[in-house]
C-alpha cells in the first residue's frame, strides 16, 4: 500500500510546496522515505504512537526526551480506506507547522488514493487483455473457468449477444499513447458490460455484450468523435453479433476482413454485413483471384469500373444509375454494351454482374 517509491513521490511533493523536512513512516514505525536521506530507516517512535492510537501525536523541544528517533514537531496517521496504513511526520517547531498539518496529511492521502486508483486500473486492464485474448483462441482451447474468474473480479456481468469491433488507429500530433487511449475510450463508453483491449500497437478491441444493435450503433457513434479527436486517423471494423462465447473469435475475424475491405466505401466505421461479399471473395486464394482479373484487365478502364459499380451499387437500375453518374440513360446503356461486347459479361445480367463484381473487388487495394 504505502511503497518506498510512493513515500518517496510523497515526500518531493510536499517538500516542493513547504520547504519543510517531511518523514514518511511505515506501520511498524519506521522511516522508508525523508527530505533528510540519513534518517532513513530509523526508528520513529513517535510516529509509532501515532499510528497505534489514531491520532496526531506534537513534539515540543522540551519533549525530546522522552522520544526515541524523534525530533520536534507533529506526527499524523496516514489513512486509506479507513485504515491507517503510515504517517507523515513534519519537523519544525509545532506551533508554525501544524497549521497546514492537515493539508498536508491530505496531500499524502490523496496521493496515495491516486496510486492505488491507478493499481486498479492497470490490474482491470490486464484483466480485460486476458479475459478477451482466452476468448480470441479456438474454441477448443478457451479456459472459460479462467474467463468466468476474470471477470468475476472485474464485475462484468458478460451476458449475450456478444459482438466484437477492431480499432485500427494512427497517432495524432499529440502523440497520445494507446494507453491512454483505452483509459479515454473505457470512460467514453460508461458501461460494465464492455470489454476493451489493446490488442497490438495502434489496434484496440471492443467487446460488447448485450449487444443489442441500438445499443451498439450509439457506442459506435460516441467512439468515433473520440477518435476523431484523439487520433491521427481511423478505422472501426465491425463483426456480426453472436449468442455464443465461442463464436466471438468470428466476430473479431469478421471485424479485421471489414478493416481490410474499408477502401472500398467512404465510412470510418465498416459493418461486416455491409461488405461481406467482398470479404469473401478475398478468401479465394490469389492466384484465382489474379486468373479472373487477368482475363479482362487488356478492356477494364476507370470508367468502366466507376460506371460498373455505380450500377451495381443502384441494384443494376439504369435510370438511378444514370442520375447518380450524371449522365442521360442511353449514355448508360451505351457504355453497358460496350462492357458486354468487350468483356463478354453482361452487366445486366444477374450472374455475369456477380463476375463483375467480384473482379471489381479483386482488383481492389487490399
Amino acid at each position: 500500500m504505502l511503497t518506498k517509491q510512493l513515500a518517496d513521490e510523497i515526500v518531493t511533493e510536499t517538500m516542493r510546496r513547504l520547504h519543510r523536512n517531511i518523514n514518511i513512516i511505515d506501520v511498524n514505525g519506521t522511516i522508508i522515505a525523508s527530505g533528510d536521506t540519513e534518517r532513513v530507516g530509523e526508528y520513529h517512535e513517535a510516529a509509532a504512537a501515532a499510528i497505534k492510537r489514531e491520532r496526531t501525536v506534537t513534539i515540543h523541544q522540551a519533549d525530546l526526551p522522552k522520544w526515541r528517533g524523534a525530533q520536534a514537531g507533529v506526527n499524523m496517521p496516514i489513512r486509506y480506506d479507513r485504515q491507517v496504513v503510515g504517517a507523515i511526520g513534519i519537523t519544525g517547531n509545532p506551533e508554525e507547522v501544524e497549521p497546514f498539518g492537515q493539508l498536508v496529511n491530505m496531500t499524502a492521502e490523496l496521493l496515495i488514493r491516486q496510486h492505488c486508483s491507478k493499481l486498479q486500473d492497470e490490474w482491470k486492464q490486464m484483466t480485460c487483455d486476458l479475459i478477451v485474448g482466452e476468448l480470441l483462441k479456438e474454441s477448443a482451447s478457451i479456459d472459460f473457468q479462467s474467463v468466468d474468474a476474470g471477470l468475476e473480479a472485474i464485475r462484468v456481468p458478460f451476458r449475450p449477444p456478444y459482438q466484437m469491433a477492431v480499432v485500427r488507429f494512427t497517432d495524432s500530433a499529440r502523440k497520445r499513447t494507446e494507453e491512454s487511449l483505452v483509459i479515454k475510450v473505457r470512460r467514453l463508453l460508461e458501461s460494465n458490460r464492455d470489454l476493451i483491449s489493446l490488442h497490438r500497437p495502434q489496434r484496440l478491441l471492443l467487446l460488447f455484450s448485450e449487444a443489442a444493435e441500438e445499443r451498439v450503433n450509439a457506442k459506435l457513434k460516441k467512439l468515433k468523435q473520440l477518435l476523431q479527436a484523439e487520433t491521427g486517423s481511423f478505422l472501426v471494423g465491425v463483426g456480426s453479433s453472436t449468442g455464443l462465447r465461442t463464436d466471438i473469435r468470428r466476430s473479431f475475424a469478421e471485424g479485421e476482413s471489414a478493416l481490410s475491405c474499408a477502401g472500398s466505401t467512404n465510412d470510418s466505421i465498416v459493418f461486416f454485413d455491409e461488405v461481406e461479399g467482398q470479404a469473401l471473395v478475398r478468401f479465394i486464394p490469389a492466384e484465382h483471384r489474379e486468373r479472373l482479373v487477368g482475363k479482362l484487365r487488356p478492356h477494364w478502364n476507370a470508367k468502366l469500373e466507376e460506371t460498373l459499380e455505380c450500377f451495381f451499387a443502384c441494384s443494376l437500375n439504369a435510370a438511378e444509375t444514370a442520375n447518380r453518374l450524371g449522365i442521360h440513360r442511353n449514355t448508360l446503356l451505351y457504355r453497358l454494351d460496350k462492357v458486354r461486347e468487350t468483356t463478354g459479361y453482361d452487366p445486366a445480367n444477374f450472374r455475369d454482374a456477380m463476375i463483375l463484381q467480384m473482379i471489381i473487388w479483386s482488383s481492389g487495394k487490399e
